[in-house]
């Protein structure tokens, strides 16, 4: 009896400290910069103050990226600034990729509502971006027409 005992408080103690995840949806993700592109259907979930995007393409796993204070590819971390600094521009605003994944609005600029939900921003800096960020029911379209970054994110679902 005793050992029945310290079995389920083990297996207790080991179910609350599994992460919790909420799983955000299924998508179809293409995400091209200057040094990346990507294109498949992909996983979203929060786990523990991170967004965790898994990307698949003929049904081989080509991405994991882990966006936190840190952003993680495919095991290799970099700090926010440097990451944006290697595959982006040097001028975006650091919390500007987990916004995007977290489909939230980007800081900086007015945000226009949009009929049946969701907003858009423009958001300009010469020299530096022009980027037009929508949010709706479809999903994430972000673009910078100076720099040649997109992301879209398809909701496969029909929700976000």
């Amino acid at each position: 009896m005793r050992f029945l005992s310290l079995i389920l408080v083990f297996v207790f103690l080991l179910s609350g400290c599994a992460p919790k995840r909420i799983q955000k949806g299924v998508y179809h993700i293409v995400f091209k910069s200057r040094t990346m592109k990507f294109e498949g259907v992909g996983y979203m979930y929060e786990e523990k103050n991170k967004t965790v995007l898994q990307l698949y393409g003929g049904g081989s796993a080509l991405l994991e990226m882990k966006v936190s204070d840190r952003v993680c590819v495919d095991g290799r971390c970099l700090g926010v600034r440097e990451f944006n600094e290697r595959y982006f521009k040097g001028c975006y605003m650091s919390d500007f990729l987990k916004r995007v994944l977290s489909f939230e609005p980007l800081s900086g600029a007015e945000i226009v509502s949009l009929k049946g939900g969701g907003f858009k921003q423009r958001l300009y800096k010469k020299g530096c971006y022009d980027i037009i960020y929508i949010v709706d029911s479809e999903g994430v379209y972000f673009k910078d027409r100076l720099n040649g970054f997109l992301i879209v994110i398809k909701n496969l679902k029909g929700e976000i």
